[in-house]
Order: C-alpha cells, then structure tokens, then sequence
C-alpha cells in the first residue's frame, strides 16, 4: 500500500503544479504563499498531535501545497530578476532548498527515532513556523520597498 500511497501523493503534487496559476490568479501571489505556508505549518502541527487515518485530507494539503509552491515561487523569481542572472537565482534557490534539508532533516531523523513520530512532527512544524514567519516578512518588506 506504500507504493500505491506515494504514487497518489505525487499525483496530487502534478495536479496541483498544473494549477497552481489559476490559484494564484484567484487571490494573488502573496496569499496564496502565505495561506500554503500557514497550511504547511498546521498540517504538520495536527499529525504530530493525533495520528489517524482520518487525517489523510490534512496529508493531502500538504501535498497540494508542495505541488503549487514551486511553479508560484520559480514564477516570482523569473517576473522579479533580470534574464542574466535568472538560473543563477533559480539555482540557488535549489540549492538553499536542499541545503536546509540536509541541516533540517538529520535533526528531525534522530528526533523521531528517540522521542517518536509525533514529536519530529511537532518539531518540524515549529521549525516552519520560525522559517516562515521571517521569509514571509522579509518577503512583504522587499514587495513594499519594489513597490514604493
């Protein structure tokens, strides 16, 4: 069932990156960032507080979010940077993406393993939290200053 489940999970991230501009168009780019950012957050917070199947549609956010996220982020950079250093920006942030895995994702790991699943939840959700909250501001106040 693993493999099925997965296969859905990344049909659901395809359908959602083909998308992903009608939603954006919807609402703008702003909220769209920042409700998926905030789906993300208390996404991961619910599966570390209760395990269950009926939080599958929580799961499923989640990879809603993961397939809209980079069509609407690499359309931000690719309106906001200029064609000679586009894939320079666009590679780093791939890079920074990856990076902050590699950081992240070792420390979570032995978290699960020593105080469980539900607790590495917690942590990630609290760590995107902290992520997100200064992106998002840094990210208002560069649209602000573009804008004035």
């Amino acid at each position: 069932m693993f493999g099925v489940l997965w296969a859905a999970c990344n049909a659901i991230v395809g359908v959602a990156a083909m998308r992903a501009h009608t939603i954006e168009r919807r609402v703008g780019m702003m909220t769209t960032i920042t409700i998926l950012s905030v789906g993300v957050v208390l996404g991961l917070f619910a599966l570390g507080l209760w395990q269950s199947v009926f939080l599958l549609p929580v799961v499923v956010v989640f990879y809603i979010t993961r397939g809209t996220t980079n069509p609407i982020f690499t359309s931000a950079i690719n309106e906001r940077v200029t064609s000679d250093r586009r894939a320079t920006v666009l590679s780093v942030r791939q890079l920074g993406v990856r990076a902050i895995f590699v950081v992240v994702g070792p420390v979570v790991g032995m978290i699960g393993d020593v105080r469980g699943l539900a607790s590495a939840l917690l942590v990630t959700s609290a760590i995107f939290a902290l992520a997100l909250t200064i992106a998002l501001s840094r990210w208002r106040a560069a649209s602000n200053a573009i804008e004035s």
